[in-house]
């Protein structure tokens, strides 16, 4: 099948994904410092403010006490992220542990102007779902992916280097019929084009 657009006439696109944990945590963390938003550094931004708290009368009074004390909230404040990042990938290997099955699963894209079906195979079992781009809550383009959230925090993973058929050109302009939900970058897709 092909379709009419920017680019002409267009084929439907195909995709493949085989799960590993590498890219789900890569994926997890996305979600955790980028996705989430500002929800994500609320307790970095309240360390932050007590650390001024802290501070200024430490300067004031000239107070050791309370300058160190807003120097070790201060650090915190800048960990914090990161810290929850490891705490986050602690967790999601104890679940992969429990789900033998997680690595073993691959995904058949396929995408045209309605939007996505996906194939999914695992332990000689088959799935095909089919999701209109109108339920699609999202999608993030990264350098070497898209994120496209089909869930308030369920994601699918879509390599640009595993494009099968059809160019991320392509492919971005289906999602555009998103309208804002797609968080387009054409500059990482260029980067990424010139390095592959």
């Amino acid at each position: 099948r092909r379709i009419r657009g920017a680019f002409g006439v267009v084929t439907v696109i195909s995709a493949y994904f085989r799960n590993n944990a590498a890219d789900y945590k890569k994926m997890c963390a996305f979600h955790l410092l980028v996705a989430r938003g500002i929800r994500s550094y609320i307790s970095t931004i309240l360390f932050a403010a007590v650390a001024v708290a802290f501070l200024v009368p430490g300067i004031l009074l000239k107070s050791a006490e309370f300058c160190i004390g807003a120097a070790v909230l201060a650090a915190l404040a800048a960990a914090w992220p990161f810290i929850f990042v490891a705490f986050q990938n602690s967790r999601v290997t104890k679940r992969l542990r429990a789900n033998p099955e997680y690595e073993k699963t691959e995904q058949f894209f396929s995408f045209d102007e309605n939007g996505l079906s996906l194939k999914l195979r695992r332990a000689g079992r088959e799935e095909a779902h089919d999701i209109p781009y109108d339920k699609i809550a999202r999608i993030y383009e990264r350098r070497d992916r898209f994120y496209i959230y089909i869930g308030v925090s369920q994601a699918l993973i879509v390599k640009k280097a595993d494009i099968e058929e059809g160019k991320t050109d392509e492919l971005a302009f289906l999602f555009r019929t998103t309208g804002k939900r797609f968080r387009e970058k054409k500059k990482l897709r260029r980067k990424s084009e010139k390095e592959s």
